[in-house]
């Protein structure tokens, strides 16, 4: 039976300084001449607290990346609205950036390595279901001398628990993460070892564009589907509204049957249209920040 052994690291707090791409998920085969759901159970713990110690650092970083976007958005407002210099915009912008940076590495990084996590886990929940039929044993919960457990619950618990972290970055969130990231890579001076830490970064944040890509493809093809669709409606009510003034003009309809007609169709329509232009900016949008990214990514450091 394959069992996941990962290497146990420490990780500092939520200030360290490291460099995001030095660990590693490892693990190996375990000898299968006797099944011992004991040892098994302990592979799934080890698996399973370094799963949760992942999610907690993925969240940790989330939450320093969003509160630092909401600043910069301020950051931009007070610029604009002459509250503040160039110069200390320039000032505080390095130090968020900085900031940003670090956690939005350690994001992308994590992102990849839980995404891992969870396709391992999934087949492990698979074979151990497949050897435990098997063998046998039908039972929802094995008992053994030192552990008792549920092998279809705890392996459904753990991809959920990676499901809701990963679920909690959008795709829109992630492209503007990658958009503002790639950005500040272009600003400064940095030194050769932040350097050679950015150049990994940037090839993680190549290989998250490209799954971001992919999805946005399938994405991008529903939301036209779906703003034919709709301008198809709003092209119908639009005739509708026609058709229900020349009645009017024959006297068809009386003036309060008409004024209600016709409040009820201008309403329906200016909900379709307003959805119409949601979707086309959203898109217009996705398709802006996926180019911009593709262009920074091109350009040398």
């Amino acid at each position: 039976m394959l069992g996941f052994l990962f290497k146990s690291k420490k990780r500092s707090s939520r200030n360290r300084v490291s460099d995001p791409f030095q660990k590693q998920l490892e693990f190996h085969v375990t000898s299968q001449k006797k099944r011992r759901f004991p040892s098994e159970a302990i592979s799934f713990k080890q698996m399973e607290d370094t799963v949760k110690e992942d999610l907690e650092i993925f969240q940790t970083h989330m939450k320093e990346v969003r509160e630092a976007s909401l600043e910069l958005e301020e950051l931009e407002n007070m610029l604009r609205s002459g509250e503040i210099t160039e110069n200390t915009y320039g000032v505080i912008r390095a130090e968020l950036g900085e900031r940003t940076a670090s956690s939005l590495e350690e994001i992308f990084k994590l992102k990849e390595s839980l995404e891992l996590a969870r396709a391992r886990a999934k087949l492990e929940w698979v074979k151990e279901k497949a050897e435990m039929r098997s063998a046998g044993i039908m039972e929802e919960h094995v008992r053994t001398e030192q552990y008792v457990y549920s092998p279809a619950s705890r392996w459904e618990k753990l991809i959920s628990s990676i499901d809701e972290a990963l679920s909690s970055l959008t795709m829109d969130e992630e492209i503007s993460f990658l958009e503002q990231y790639l950005s500040m890579t272009k600003e400064g001076n940095p030194s050769k070892e932040r350097l050679e830490a950015i150049e990994r970064a940037r090839e993680l944040c190549r290989k998250r564009l490209e799954s971001i890509q992919e999805n946005w493809n399938s994405t991008r093809r529903e939301k036209i589907e779906k703003m034919i669709r709709l301008e198809h409606e709003a092209s119908q009510l639009k005739e509708q509204i026609r058709e229900t003034e020349v009645r009017f003009a024959i006297g068809y309809y009386d003036e309060n049957a008409f004024e209600a007609r016709m409040s009820d169709l201008k309403a329906t329509l200016q909900r379709v249209e307003r959805e119409i232009s949601k979707i086309r900016e959203y898109v217009d949008e996705m398709d802006r920040k996926v180019f911009r990214c593709s262009e920074l990514l091109e350009k040398k450091l």
